[in-house]
């Protein structure tokens, strides 16, 4: 949960209130917002929103690393295709999230 949210942010509080298990990995403040938990295994992890899966994914370089620069099916328009299924995919709203039939399209 923690490597989603430092790419896509914070869940929207709605939604954090009403989870099951948001106590789990966000704690609540005295003003009603929330913030990520410290992790009990000692791992550190980036602040809320502070990586871009732009980058994660490797776009512009051929993916990440730029292990695949210049392959077939490694175009920056078919990188993008794949960012924009994984953001439609991780959507924390199910509401809104992509169905796996609409994911097979």
């Amino acid at each position: 949960m923690m490597k989603i949210v430092e790419v896509l942010g914070m869940p929207p509080k709605h939604l954090l209130d009403a989870a099951p298990k948001t106590r789990k990995y966000f704690e609540k403040m005295s003003d009603g917002s929330f913030v990520c938990r410290k992790s009990k295994d000692g791992k550190k992890y980036k602040v809320a929103g502070s990586r871009k899966l732009h980058d994660v994914v490797g776009v512009e370089t051929g993916g990440p690393g730029g292990r695949r620069a210049g392959e077939a099916g490694h175009s920056v328009s078919d990188y993008l295709k794949f960012k924009d299924l994984i953001l439609r995919m991780l959507d924390f709203d199910p509401k809104t999230r992509i169905s796996p039939y609409y994911a097979l399209q």
